[in-house]
């Protein structure tokens, strides 16, 4: 906190092993702004697949609105993950159907509430495009979205073009700090800076910072992405608006996370948890804080901006014994 970093934002979901007693904690015993997050990782758990896109949708909402296993703590992002598991599409319950469900039922939450999305892709199988082209059917402005381990790719023309449909770029596999390393991935960053897209590129690492097994961080792959920003410097002079540290991180986080002008309407850190003060509920949320719109997706599915044209015709359906109400 000291060294300038106020918010952290945690992308796990219920099925990666989310504690939300944990976050309670952290919340009363840091003054750092935690960032929870509700969605699905990959291998889409089986109770999922009884479920449609709205169905789970409003399981999203639930989060994000009401508050996750009956606490106070509600999310203020969603996470997704689509990896080499899609690539199965045959047969009942394959996971890319599953995918594509949870898909939409992200974009649907994400237009009701305004929070963003940030995905988890193989960048191999430029797993983004299918991705966005789902979010664009629903009607989901691209700008809250982010399409992470972008730079596992070489393909500048499916790099640029993610950054070109108005999501936002994240660069976020780095596993060597070997100069010539350094230079290829760093060349990533370049072509969005020379393309124009500098404000769509989020630097970061995939790297836990503590593990069970591997104890805490020792450096390493962790802060190769430093070395990236420090390379970009000196090759983009005159081509940022300020120093790559800003552009890269501080800027593109609040980007990624939603602040006051987030493209779908969201408020500034709608998920946030911070320290335990006076005039909080419940030691998470000040009271002042306005609560997330208490949107109904049945009651907003054939608004303009709603939640997509698909879930317009299901508007009036019953439901499912299945529904996670």
């Amino acid at each position: 906190y000291y060294a300038g970093i106020r918010t952290v934002v945690d992308c796990t979901p219920l099925d990666l092993g989310r504690q939300v007693a944990l976050f309670e904690r952290v919340a009363g015993e840091t003054p750092m702004q935690v960032v929870v997050a509700t969605g699905v990782y990959r291998w889409v758990p089986l109770v999922y697949h009884m479920w449609d896109a709205d169905y789970m949708a409003e399981y999203f909402l639930r989060d994000l609105q009401d508050g996750i296993e009956g606490t106070s703590i509600r999310a203020g992002i969603i996470k997704l993950a689509w990896d080499i598991e899609y690539r199965l599409d045959e047969g009942f319950g394959a996971p890319r159907a599953a995918l594509e469900s949870t898909a939409r039922a992200a974009a649907r939450a994400a237009n009701a509430t305004g929070v963003p999305i940030s995905c988890h892709t193989r960048a191999v199988d430029e797993l983004g495009t299918p991705l966005l082209d789902i979010f664009e059917d629903e009607g989901l402005d691209l700008r809250a979205v982010t399409i992470g381990h972008t730079n596992d790719s070489e393909d500048m023309d499916y790099v640029l073009g993610l950054a070109a449909r108005g999501a936002t770029v994240g660069l976020d596999r780095f596993f060597s700090a070997e100069d010539d390393y350094v230079a290829k991935k760093a060349g990533v960053a370049l072509a969005l800076v020379e393309g124009g897209y500098a404000e769509q590129t989020c630097l970061g690492h995939d790297a836990a910072a503590y593990s069970l097994s591997g104890g805490a961080a020792d450096g390493g792959p962790r802060l190769v992405h430093i070395h990236v920003l420090i390379y970009v410097d000196g090759a983009a002079a005159g081509q940022l608006s300020h120093d790559p540290f800003s552009v890269f991180l501080e800027d593109r986080r609040q980007r990624a996370v939603g602040h006051d002008d987030h493209p779908q309407g969201g408020r500034s850190l709608p998920g946030f948890l911070g320290p335990r003060r006076a005039g909080t509920d419940n030691g998470t949320r000040a009271k002042t804080d306005p609560p997330l719109p208490g949107v109904s997706l049945r009651r907003i599915a054939g608004a303009e901006g709603g939640c997509g044209r698909r879930a317009k015709k299901r508007a009036g359906a019953r439901h499912s014994p299945h529904d996670p109400r």
